[in-house]
């Protein structure tokens, strides 16, 4: 039996996240919308680790864009102590090719703790279950729209991401290829 894998990416949030559904134009000119949904404000960008015994898991949130140095230190605080030797529970990392996931200091980190790491094809969304775990975030967030505006935008996406079930991480690995049925 191969341990439960579990996935460890970002994903970003402004003020678009919950108004935007789908944008539409013809080839060359901007969509346009009659709210202010291109608004963009203060972007925040997380990180978390995504199980399917869990879902996600507490979030490593900045304000902007991750680099390598904060992609590390957000692996380090909030994925690695989760994370066991193979092959038991949470041992398994999912990652994809983007530039600032590769690095022999994260091997390191990963293989020290006895953990396993998978890379996944170059950016492919359908196999990645934590995409479909932020694509539940944000449909979440877009349909309770009322529940997230008394919060602070960081308090916002920690919130919306601690929403999404277990059920919803089982489907989004199940979706994915994985088989979820021996976890």
């Amino acid at each position: 039996m191969c341990a439960p894998p579990r996935d460890a990416t970002r994903s970003g949030s402004d003020d678009k996240v919950q108004n935007r559904r789908k944008g539409i134009a013809r080839r060359g000119k901007r969509a346009r919308s009659n709210r202010n949904t291109f608004h963009k404000g203060k972007r925040f960008s997380a990180m978390s680790g995504f199980t399917v015994l869990d879902g996600f898991l507490e979030p490593f949130i900045v304000e902007g864009t991750f680099n390598k140095r904060r992609f590390l230190t957000g692996i380090r605080r909030c994925v690695l102590p989760y994370m066991g030797p193979y092959p038991g529970p949470r041992s398994v990392l999912l990652l994809d090719n983007c530039k600032v996931h590769p690095s022999d200091e994260l091997v390191e980190m990963v293989y020290s703790i006895g953990a396993r790491i998978e890379w996944l094809e170059p950016y492919d969304p359908q196999h990645m279950p934590i995409e479909l775990g932020f694509r539940a975030y944000k449909d979440d967030r877009r349909n309770n729209r009322d529940l997230f505006e008394a919060l602070t935008p960081r308090e916002a996406v920690r919130f919306g991401l601690m929403r999404v079930s277990v059920r919803s991480a089982r489907n989004a690995f199940a979706e994915s290829g994985f088989d979820v049925n021996d976890m």
